[in-house]
């Protein structure tokens, strides 16, 4: 909830303020947030089934959800980098966040209770 909170406020903030902050450089951040909202969204969900799962002693579905993102790192980033560059790279950080997520909650789902 609070991640979405967080996400709305920076989608509202104008792009000049992000310039005027930081300085030159971050002129495309307010056109990168939307590619990597989904992102959070899913890392800060992800987030708790990683606890969950580590409470539980299941450190295979964390480590198996991590080599996971890491596969999709490496072929969304040979894929999309070249194309799309930064809008590319944003989007597959998403992706793998959203990879992992996926995958956590297929394992929470058919896990033995």
């Amino acid at each position: 909830i609070l991640a979405t909170i967080a996400s709305a406020v920076l989608v509202g903030i104008p792009s000049a303020l992000f310039t005027q902050i930081f300085h030159t450089g971050f002129e495309a951040s307010k056109t990168i947030l939307p590619w990597m909202i989904p992102g959070v969204l899913a890392q800060s969900f992800s987030t708790l089934l990683a606890h969950y799962f580590a409470g539980k002693g299941k450190y295979r579905v964390n480590l198996y959800s991590s080599i996971c993102g890491i596969g999709i790192t490496i072929l969304g980033l040979g894929i999309s980098l070249p194309l799309w560059g930064i809008y590319g790279a944003a989007s597959t950080a998403s992706a793998c966040y959203i990879g992992m997520l996926i995958f956590q909650l297929v394992a929470f789902l058919t896990q033995k209770k």
